[in-house]
């Protein structure tokens, strides 16, 4: 009722600096919209900002006080603190470039980020950073402390409904997603993936229409949610959430990372140095997840369907072979400053040709060939990330190859034709059980992983 009450009174054009809420066209009201000649088939509409007071006047003071003894509204030191906003610029941003730095900074420098998004921001900081920093002020013993004090703050604040802002709730869900959650756990990888794409398509994120022009920050963020959105359906067996023949927004390039300018003036060096082969492995990414997301889709039929297989391996050798020289192991060297990016597309591209071949791979020699040398490929990578003490800065959505390594080495030992073949199998399943164990505290699902 908002946003027609602001319709019917304005009807404005929609612009990113206010909320906007997104009505596609089976929306019934949407037809009554285009009827009235005022909104030219907009399907983004702008809705009037209140001014929301500080705190919001919906929390009660009983719910305040719980945000307190959850300490929501604390910080950590200083100097701690710049070093956590450091490593999030320099390891998570570039793989996943959601904020918008220049911004951030302004609002740093004036103490004015929002709570919920410093919390996710140094949640997601504490899993790649170096633990001394964490231990510096005395406050955490450990990383998984850590990790664990800053992502209980930031989800109280998620769950009293203290943030208003639609942005903000939707980069802190996307930096949530590296909360793995036990068991019995609603919230977890998957969830905090769908809750953020829910928000992403409640702002339409996901269309292209001429009478709304997407933000560069927007578009980069919806891919981003591609990505992760197949990359953890993999890994956990559920459902795509995206349903990609709804969505309509182009592919993103080279042209989408043109705004995510470098910071200036003092402290500028906190927030990062763009670089081109950032973009590059993001736009690299989206594209593999496209590929995968097909995998997914007919995973349960590639046993019968050789034909769909064939196509699929020669979409993902094209991939490859299409790679920036830059992102290629082969031109990468270990002293460059975006070297665990090359290795973490190697990986993926090995993750891709497992999750394709399995399924086939006691039918077909030539599938069981070429997991084979995809799963040599991982545990040899593995131990070269372990050996140049790079394992800690690799993506998120990278882990998961060790896991398909792991569950095909154990396949390949039952099948074994001999004690030498078994010895050699075994030596690479110790490999992976280093690397993943090395991962624990930089990725949740290395625990059950080890438990297997």
């Amino acid at each position: 009722a908002v946003v027609f009450d602001f319709f019917f009174s304005d009807g404005s054009e929609p612009n990113t600096n206010s909320p906007i809420s997104y009505f596609g066209e089976s929306f019934p009201m949407t037809f009554l919209f285009q009827n009235l000649n005022k909104s030219q088939n907009r399907l983004h509409h702008p809705v009037e900002r209140p001014n929301l007071p500080n705190p919001p006047k919906h929390l009660t003071q009983s719910k305040i006080a719980f945000l307190h003894s959850e300490k929501s509204f604390t910080k950590p030191q200083a100097q701690v603190l710049d070093q956590l906003i450091a490593t999030y610029f320099q390891v998570v941003h570039p793989v996943l470039p959601i904020i918008d730095r220049a911004q951030f900074m302004t609002l740093y420098h004036s103490d004015k980020v929002p709570w919920l998004l410093l919390h996710a921001v140094c949640f997601a900081a504490s899993t790649h950073c170096s633990l001394d920093i964490l231990c510096r002020d005395g406050v955490f013993c450990t990383r998984r402390d850590a990790r664990t004090s800053f992502y209980n703050r930031a989800k109280a604040l998620f769950d009293t409904d203290y943030e208003r802002n639609r942005l903000v709730l939707l980069q802190a869900a996307v930096l949530l997603s590296f909360w793995g959650g036990e068991a019995s756990d609603y919230w977890n990888t998957f969830s905090w993936v769908n809750t953020a794409i829910n928000i992403a398509e409640s702002l339409g994120m996901h269309r292209s229409v001429p009478t709304f022009e997407m933000p560069p920050l927007w578009k980069r963020i919806w891919w981003c949610l591609v990505t992760r959105d197949s990359f953890c359906s993999a890994l956990l067996g559920q459902p795509l959430r995206i349903n990609t023949k709804q969505c309509d927004l182009e592919m993103i390039s080279k042209r989408d990372f043109e705004t995510d300018i470098d910071p200036v003036g003092p402290g500028a060096d906190l927030f990062g140095t763009r670089m081109v082969e950032h973009a590059y492995f993001v736009i690299e990414m989206a594209k593999l997840a496209l590929i995968l997301r097909t995998i997914i889709q007919a995973r349960p039929n590639i046993r019968t369907d050789p034909e769909f297989v064939f196509s699929t391996n020669k979409q993902l050798e094209e991939w490859h072979s299409n790679l920036p020289p830059c992102l290629r192991l082969d031109f990468c060297t270990p002293d460059t400053s975006v070297q665990v990016l090359a290795p973490a597309l190697a990986l993926l591209y090995n993750h891709n040709l497992i999750y394709l071949h399995q399924p086939a791979s006691e039918a077909s020699p030539l599938s069981a060939s070429i997991t084979q040398n995809a799963v040599t490929a991982i545990s040899d990578l593995g131990s070269s990330l372990v050996t140049e003490s790079t394992l800690q800065f690799l993506p998120q959505d990278a882990y998961a190859a060790f896991f398909l390594a792991v569950i095909m080495l154990f396949a390949e030992i039952q099948n074994a034709q001999s004690i030498a073949e078994v010895r050699f199998l075994k030596a690479h399943v110790k490999i992976c059980e280093m690397v993943v164990h090395q991962a624990r505290e930089h990725w949740d699902h290395a625990d059950w992983i080890l438990s297997l």
